[in-house]
């Protein structure tokens, strides 16, 4: 559900590739919803203890991923200096991205004001991702 939230917020209106926008598209759509977020503690718990459930949520976060990374790729550039090895591909962005969202919504649980989530989850996902060009972009671009 989540990925097909993201997909259809990259996906529609105008093309964009300033990151501010497209966080503001995703961080709009998403559901935020403290219930929601009770629910799915519940099922991570419940996947932590069976294999099978564990194995369908893997594949889910592999959707998901998936789907930022086809969005991340025109977005972002990854190979910027000063970036952590581990964000320098799109797919280890895309996790950052998933991890980050999946801490901003456990905040319901003790935070109910999902406005206020909404601000801090954008605040976040554009600092990770947008970052200025360093030495070595501005050579490419000039």
């Amino acid at each position: 559900m989540i990925a097909k939230q993201v997909a259809e917020s990259l996906t529609t209106g105008t093309p964009t590739n300033s990151i501010p926008k497209l966080v503001d598209r995703v961080v709009t759509a998403l559901m935020v919803d403290r219930q929601w977020i009770m629910i799915k503690t519940d099922f991570l718990l419940h996947a932590a203890r069976t294999r099978e459930v564990a194995a369908m949520l893997a594949a889910h976060h592999a959707e998901l991923r998936e789907t930022l990374v086809a969005h991340l790729a025109a977005a972002v550039d990854v190979d910027v200096e000063g970036m952590p090895p581990a964000l320098r591909t799109e797919d280890g962005l895309a996790r950052a991205v998933s991890t980050v969202h999946d801490g901003a919504m456990l905040r319901l649980l003790i935070d109910p004001d999902e406005q206020a989530l909404r601000r801090w989850l954008r605040d976040l996902l554009i600092a990770l991702l947008d970052h200025p060009a360093g030495p070595s972009q501005r050579q490419r671009r000039g």
